[in-house]
């Protein structure tokens, strides 16, 4: 019998958006195996009226995670949203990642209610057999 084994990564990368006065930054790529935890950072300048975070999969549209409108945290399915608007700061948080967690992250500001900003992190989940 033989025996198969998988290792995974998540492959954050980083991407930046700004207009005018506002500006949203998220940190640079990370490695995480499957199974892990993973957070994505995020700050931005300007006044926010929400911060917003969505994934993208493959050619699929966009799927809204949460939205914070006040400090603190917010659980949304298995994930944990952060915002601390006086230190313009905000965190994605999934506690086990698995290959579905495959996608493109955004973190958005919505300065006002129809101007957005963003952000975006893809992860990527890749398979290796040994």
């Amino acid at each position: 019998m033989e025996l198969e084994m998988r290792i995974s990564a998540v492959v954050l990368t980083l991407l930046t958006g700004a207009l005018g006065q506002y500006s949203v930054n998220q940190q640079s790529h990370q490695f995480v195996p499957e199974g892990d935890s993973f957070q994505i950072n995020c700050s931005y300048t300007g006044t926010e009226y929400s911060i917003q975070w969505y994934r993208q999969t493959g050619n699929q549209p966009l799927q809204a995670i949460g939205v914070l409108l006040t400090n603190g945290h917010l659980r949304k399915n298995d994930f944990t949203l952060f915002l601390d608007n006086k230190e313009r700061f905000t965190f994605l948080y999934l506690n086990i990642s698995s290959m579905e967690d495959s996608a493109v992250y955004y973190c958005a500001v919505e300065a006002q209610w129809h101007i957005f900003i963003q952000a975006e992190n893809n992860i990527l989940m890749q398979g290796v057999n040994l």
